[in-house]
Protein backbone atom coordinates (compact mmCIF):
# COMPACT_ATOMS: atom_id res chain seq x y z
CA UNK A 1 0.00 0.00 0.00
CA UNK A 2 1.32 3.22 -1.58
CA UNK A 3 2.44 5.81 1.99
CA UNK A 4 1.60 9.32 1.52
CA UNK A 5 2.62 10.95 4.68
CA UNK A 6 1.26 13.74 3.85
CA UNK A 7 0.16 16.69 6.34
CA UNK A 8 -3.78 16.32 6.97
CA UNK A 9 -5.80 19.64 5.52
CA UNK A 10 -8.98 18.82 7.20
CA UNK A 11 -8.16 17.93 10.48
CA UNK A 12 -10.49 19.62 12.26
CA UNK A 13 -13.92 17.82 10.51
CA UNK A 14 -11.76 14.59 10.66
CA UNK A 15 -11.03 14.70 14.71
CA UNK A 16 -14.54 16.35 15.22
CA UNK A 17 -16.27 12.90 13.81
CA UNK A 18 -14.44 11.16 16.97
CA UNK A 19 -15.18 13.57 20.13
CA UNK A 20 -18.15 13.62 22.31
CA UNK A 21 -18.13 17.21 23.49
CA UNK A 22 -21.40 16.63 25.72
CA UNK A 23 -19.31 13.30 26.78
CA UNK A 24 -18.95 12.42 30.36
CA UNK A 25 -14.59 12.08 30.77
CA UNK A 26 -13.19 15.00 29.64
CA UNK A 27 -10.80 13.10 27.54
CA UNK A 28 -13.62 12.56 25.12
CA UNK A 29 -14.22 16.25 24.72
CA UNK A 30 -11.14 17.38 22.62
CA UNK A 31 -8.49 15.72 20.57
CA UNK A 32 -5.33 15.51 22.82
CA UNK A 33 -1.72 14.46 22.83
CA UNK A 34 -0.91 11.23 24.78
CA UNK A 35 2.41 11.65 25.87
CA UNK A 36 3.48 7.81 26.28
CA UNK A 37 2.39 6.79 22.57
CA UNK A 38 3.30 10.20 21.19
CA UNK A 39 0.48 10.30 19.55
CA UNK A 40 -2.68 12.97 18.86
CA UNK A 41 -6.14 11.30 19.91
CA UNK A 42 -9.22 11.41 19.27
CA UNK A 43 -11.94 9.32 20.95
CA UNK A 44 -15.74 9.17 22.15
CA UNK A 45 -15.05 6.41 23.98
CA UNK A 46 -16.16 3.75 21.43
CA UNK A 47 -14.31 4.43 18.90
CA UNK A 48 -10.59 6.25 18.63
CA UNK A 49 -8.28 7.74 15.91
CA UNK A 50 -4.78 8.04 16.70
CA UNK A 51 -2.42 10.63 14.23
CA UNK A 52 1.48 11.25 14.29
CA UNK A 53 1.65 14.47 15.57
CA UNK A 54 3.47 15.49 12.30
CA UNK A 55 0.74 14.80 10.45
CA UNK A 56 -1.16 17.54 11.64
CA UNK A 57 -0.98 21.45 11.37
CA UNK A 58 -2.03 22.47 14.72
CA UNK A 59 -0.32 21.81 18.26
CA UNK A 60 -2.10 19.53 20.52
CA UNK A 61 -1.72 19.05 24.33
CA UNK A 62 -2.10 16.28 26.44
CA UNK A 63 -5.48 16.63 28.92
CA UNK A 64 -5.44 15.74 32.80
CA UNK A 65 -5.07 12.16 33.55
CA UNK A 66 -5.34 11.22 29.83
CA UNK A 67 -1.47 9.23 30.27
CA UNK A 68 -3.57 6.42 32.35
CA UNK A 69 -5.17 5.65 28.94
CA UNK A 70 -3.81 2.27 27.53
CA UNK A 71 -4.28 0.24 24.53
CA UNK A 72 -5.48 -2.83 24.72
CA UNK A 73 -3.44 -5.90 24.19
CA UNK A 74 -3.99 -7.13 20.58
CA UNK A 75 -4.05 -11.62 21.43
CA UNK A 76 -4.25 -12.13 17.73
CA UNK A 77 -2.63 -9.65 15.21
CA UNK A 78 -4.47 -9.68 11.69
CA UNK A 79 -3.16 -9.48 8.39
CA UNK A 80 -6.31 -8.80 6.39
CA UNK A 81 -7.58 -5.62 4.17
CA UNK A 82 -10.79 -3.76 2.93
CA UNK A 83 -12.00 -1.28 0.63
CA UNK A 84 -14.19 1.42 1.77
CA UNK A 85 -16.41 0.45 -1.05
CA UNK A 86 -16.90 -2.34 1.10
CA UNK A 87 -17.54 -0.88 4.30
CA UNK A 88 -20.30 1.27 2.40
CA UNK A 89 -21.76 -1.53 0.58
CA UNK A 90 -22.52 -3.05 3.97
CA UNK A 91 -23.62 0.15 5.44
CA UNK A 92 -26.22 0.57 2.49
CA UNK A 93 -27.37 -3.04 3.03
CA UNK A 94 -28.57 -2.03 6.78
CA UNK A 95 -32.22 -1.90 7.04
CA UNK A 96 -34.36 1.00 6.82
CA UNK A 97 -36.53 2.33 9.82
CA UNK A 98 -38.77 5.57 10.67
CA UNK A 99 -36.86 8.67 10.79
CA UNK A 100 -38.06 10.74 14.11
CA UNK A 101 -37.93 14.04 15.36
CA UNK A 102 -37.24 15.02 18.80
CA UNK A 103 -38.61 18.00 20.31
CA UNK A 104 -38.37 19.10 23.77
CA UNK A 105 -40.98 21.10 26.02
CA UNK A 106 -41.51 22.12 29.55
CA UNK A 107 -44.44 22.01 31.93
CA UNK A 108 -45.38 23.51 35.12
CA UNK A 109 -43.58 21.80 38.00
CA UNK A 110 -46.75 21.33 39.75
CA UNK A 111 -45.45 19.95 43.48
CA UNK A 112 -43.57 23.44 43.72
CA UNK A 113 -46.24 25.34 41.25
CA UNK A 114 -43.62 26.61 39.42
CA UNK A 115 -41.52 28.41 41.97
CA UNK A 116 -39.09 25.87 42.29
CA UNK A 117 -38.52 26.12 45.82
CA UNK A 118 -40.67 23.94 48.67
CA UNK A 119 -41.14 24.48 52.44
CA UNK A 120 -40.10 22.29 54.84
CA UNK A 121 -41.45 22.38 58.50
CA UNK A 122 -40.79 20.47 61.57
CA UNK A 123 -42.09 21.10 65.07
CA UNK A 124 -39.82 20.55 68.18
CA UNK A 125 -40.53 19.67 71.65
CA UNK A 126 -41.42 22.88 72.75
CA UNK A 127 -43.74 23.12 70.13
CA UNK A 128 -42.05 25.63 68.21
CA UNK A 129 -42.46 25.32 64.43
CA UNK A 130 -39.50 25.29 62.02
CA UNK A 131 -39.99 26.29 58.38
CA UNK A 132 -36.53 26.36 55.58
CA UNK A 133 -37.10 26.80 51.94
CA UNK A 134 -35.50 24.10 49.67
CA UNK A 135 -35.47 23.38 45.98
CA UNK A 136 -38.17 21.59 44.81
CA UNK A 137 -36.46 17.58 44.67
CA UNK A 138 -39.14 16.90 41.82
CA UNK A 139 -37.93 19.66 39.61
CA UNK A 140 -34.50 20.74 40.88
CA UNK A 141 -35.15 24.35 42.10
CA UNK A 142 -36.17 24.99 38.08
CA UNK A 143 -40.02 25.32 38.12
CA UNK A 144 -40.36 23.30 35.23
CA UNK A 145 -40.08 19.53 34.73
CA UNK A 146 -38.86 18.91 30.91
CA UNK A 147 -40.33 16.83 28.23
CA UNK A 148 -39.65 14.47 25.28
CA UNK A 149 -41.61 14.31 22.30
CA UNK A 150 -40.88 12.36 19.51
CA UNK A 151 -42.77 12.17 16.12
CA UNK A 152 -41.86 10.39 12.60
CA UNK A 153 -40.88 12.95 10.01
CA UNK A 154 -42.61 10.00 7.35
CA UNK A 155 -39.11 9.60 5.93
CA UNK A 156 -36.90 6.34 6.28
CA UNK A 157 -33.35 6.35 7.52
CA UNK A 158 -30.83 3.56 7.88
CA UNK A 159 -30.73 1.77 11.61
CA UNK A 160 -27.81 3.46 13.75
CA UNK A 161 -28.30 0.18 15.92
CA UNK A 162 -28.19 -2.15 13.10
CA UNK A 163 -25.46 -5.13 13.38
CA UNK A 164 -22.71 -5.19 10.90
CA UNK A 165 -19.85 -8.13 10.77
CA UNK A 166 -16.11 -7.50 10.42
CA UNK A 167 -14.40 -10.62 10.44
CA UNK A 168 -14.86 -12.05 13.97
CA UNK A 169 -16.49 -8.71 15.36
CA UNK A 170 -19.67 -7.09 15.39
CA UNK A 171 -20.46 -3.52 15.48
CA UNK A 172 -23.35 -1.20 15.30
CA UNK A 173 -24.45 0.88 12.35
CA UNK A 174 -23.78 4.06 13.81
CA UNK A 175 -19.82 3.22 15.09
CA UNK A 176 -19.05 1.99 11.50
CA UNK A 177 -20.13 5.03 9.75
CA UNK A 178 -17.93 7.31 11.45
CA UNK A 179 -14.79 5.17 10.39
CA UNK A 180 -16.37 5.24 6.64
CA UNK A 181 -16.91 9.48 7.16
CA UNK A 182 -12.95 9.15 7.87
CA UNK A 183 -11.63 7.13 5.29
CA UNK A 184 -12.90 9.35 2.85
CA UNK A 185 -11.74 11.94 4.22
CA UNK A 186 -8.30 10.56 4.01
CA UNK A 187 -8.59 9.70 0.78
CA UNK A 188 -7.80 6.11 1.73
CA UNK A 189 -10.23 3.50 -0.79
CA UNK A 190 -8.35 0.64 0.62
CA UNK A 191 -6.88 -0.31 4.41
CA UNK A 192 -4.77 -2.46 6.44
CA UNK A 193 -6.95 -4.56 9.48
CA UNK A 194 -4.01 -4.92 12.10
CA UNK A 195 -6.35 -6.22 14.90
CA UNK A 196 -9.73 -8.09 14.58
CA UNK A 197 -10.55 -9.49 18.15
CA UNK A 198 -13.86 -10.79 18.77
CA UNK A 199 -14.06 -10.01 22.12
CA UNK A 200 -11.83 -6.00 21.79
CA UNK A 201 -10.66 -4.23 19.16
CA UNK A 202 -10.19 -4.00 16.17
CA UNK A 203 -7.57 -1.59 14.60
CA UNK A 204 -7.88 0.10 10.91
CA UNK A 205 -4.92 1.37 9.48
CA UNK A 206 -3.81 3.77 6.63
CA UNK A 207 -0.63 5.87 5.69
CA UNK A 208 0.18 5.71 9.52
CA UNK A 209 -2.63 6.64 10.80
CA UNK A 210 -5.16 4.05 13.40
CA UNK A 211 -8.47 3.85 13.50
CA UNK A 212 -9.58 1.44 16.15
CA UNK A 213 -12.94 0.91 17.60
CA UNK A 214 -14.53 -1.74 20.26
CA UNK A 215 -16.86 -4.31 18.91
CA UNK A 216 -20.29 -5.38 20.64
CA UNK A 217 -19.52 -7.91 23.49
CA UNK A 218 -22.79 -9.68 23.51
CA UNK A 219 -23.50 -12.70 21.05
CA UNK A 220 -25.68 -11.02 18.58
CA UNK A 221 -25.15 -13.15 15.81
CA UNK A 222 -28.54 -13.63 15.03
CA UNK A 223 -29.12 -10.56 13.85
CA UNK A 224 -26.45 -9.83 11.90
CA UNK A 225 -27.88 -7.17 8.98
CA UNK A 226 -24.81 -6.78 6.40
CA UNK A 227 -21.10 -8.25 6.33
CA UNK A 228 -17.65 -6.05 5.32
CA UNK A 229 -15.65 -7.96 3.15
CA UNK A 230 -11.95 -8.72 3.98
CA UNK A 231 -9.18 -9.97 1.87
CA UNK A 232 -6.02 -11.08 2.53
CA UNK A 233 -3.27 -8.50 2.78
CA UNK A 234 -1.08 -7.92 -0.34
Amino acid sequence: METLNKKIKNEDELLGLFIDVDGILSNTWLPFLHPTYNEVWATDGHVIIRIPPERLNKQYEPTDGCERLKLPTVEHPCSKSCTLAAIKQALEACPLVDEVETEEYEEKCEECDGTGMVEWEYTDGKMKTHYHDFDCPKCGGDGVIMHEKETKTGKKVSDEDAIIQIGAALFRYRILRIVADALKMLGADTVNITANEPYGMTEFEYDGIKIGLMCITADLSEKISAEVKLNEKK
